[in-house]
């Protein structure tokens, strides 16, 4: 019976040694992952500031050809409807 005591208080050792052992690994991941959010968020910020920069020029730069291509479709749209008001006036004049 003794034999028996010996070994329950071996095995209450080892389970407080890995159960120290794991708590200190879960402190020592926990701060590593901390440190890692830490920086992911500083380098998140530099990124964001020069996408937004980006995002603004991208957004100038597709109103300006937007604006430049739309203007030969609005000239002949103008040029169309001047011309379509010019017969309906025409044939307007005819009839009375």
């Amino acid at each position: 019976m003794e034999q028996l005591s010996f070994w329950t208080d071996v095995a209450v050792v080892i389970l407080g040694i890995q159960c120290f052992v794991m708590l200190l690994l879960g402190v020592a991941l926990s701060y590593v992952l901390v440190r890692l959010m830490n920086a992911l968020h500083g380098k998140t910020e530099i990124y964001a500031g020069k996408l937004q920069k980006a995002t603004h020029i991208v957004n100038e730069k597709t109103q300006e050809y937007s604006e430049k291509s739309i203007q030969p479709v609005l000239a002949l749209k103008k040029q169309s409807a001047r011309a379509e008001h010019t017969v309906r006036s025409f044939f307007a004049r005819s009839r009375e």
